[in-house]
């Protein structure tokens, strides 16, 4: 793929006013993670999402013979939304998409991952939805990492060593014993502490999470719909990561004026039919997903 960089850009005026339009809600405890819901007068929303596109069979995902690619057919007539975190397992190693992106009816599309199961190199050919998504902490990774590549490498790997580290982690921080080193079986042997009672309103688009060691990340979706849909699998994922987290009572600071301040941004083709910008900070990382002057996701994650 020919990647087009811009250095030193502003976000587009549309996703500023985005951003800018968005209000805080009260907070709400889940596990020991603090959220903060997003509000928006934004509406809207004909994705197609991962999960329900392999049941449906109008999505076909096929493994690639190279650890860090998989192989995208796609056939719908209402465009398909993959967040950037979300698992698929099977094949010959269970693996997780690098960013997100959009497309529309594809055949063979060549998308970026990185394995989340180390020791596995063996299997069939196909990969099915692992229903969940990785945690901040490897989001964070994978963020950062690609944005590095992006800009001297023009490449959307990762920081696969970083990625498998974390999984490492993950499992001795759940207490999973897994012959591949699985994140997927980290979070099964946990499952039981991810129950989630939140139902967003009608106009939620996006939260905020914070634990008693401060931020960990933001994420923010075109619709209330959008966000409706994968509001349970993200906030999942979020409580994946802070098993065995304690601290101060988390308390609410500025992250999200960071997300807001004047940063700057570099400029990229996305994967399928999207353009993407990427900033990395002290101590933050992030990236905005837009297409047709529309904020489809923006993940922005701070760095331990």
């Amino acid at each position: 793929m020919h990647i087009i960089k811009i250095n030193n850009m502003k976000l587009p005026d549309f996703t500023s006013d985005y951003i800018n339009s968005l209000r805080m809600g009260n907070p709400f405890f889940e596990g020991n993670i603090l959220f903060v819901p997003l509000h928006s007068n934004n509406t809207g929303d004909s994705f197609n999402l991962l999960d329900d596109s392999i049941d449906a069979g109008t999505l076909l995902i096929e493994d690639s013979n190279e650890v860090g690619s998989v192989l995208l057919s796609y056939n719908n007539r209402n465009p398909l939304f993959v967040m950037d975190g979300e698992e698929i397992i099977g094949a010959r190693q269970n693996r997780i998409f690098n960013t997100s992106f959009t497309v529309e009816n594809e055949d063979k599309l060549s998308v970026p991952v990185t394995c989340v199961e180390e020791g596995r190199w063996s299997g069939g050919k196909n990969f099915s939805t692992g229903r969940i998504c990785a945690h901040p902490a490897i989001r964070a990774i994978t963020s950062a990492s690609i944005t590095k590549n992006l800009s001297t490498n023009h490449s959307f790997m990762s920081d696969q060593s970083s990625v498998w580290k974390e999984v490492r982690k993950t499992l001795m921080k759940t207490k999973t014993h897994s012959k591949t080193l699985s994140m997927h079986e980290a979070f099964e042997s946990s499952r039981e502490l991810f129950d989630v009672d939140f139902v967003p309103g009608n106009d939620v688009v996006g939260i905020i999470g914070y634990t008693g060691k401060g931020p960990l990340a933001i994420d923010i979706f075109y619709s209330p719909a959008l966000f409706k849909k994968l509001s349970k699998k993200l906030i999942k994922s979020y409580l994946f990561g802070t098993i065995g987290i304690r601290g101060r009572f988390p308390k609410i600071d500025g992250f999200f004026d960071k997300l807001r301040g004047n940063m700057e941004w570099e400029k990229f083709n996305g994967i399928g039919d999207g353009v993407e910008y990427r900033t990395i900070g002290d101590k933050i990382t992030g990236k905005v997903l837009v297409k047709e002057n529309k904020t489809l996701h923006i993940s922005f994650f701070s760095l331990k």
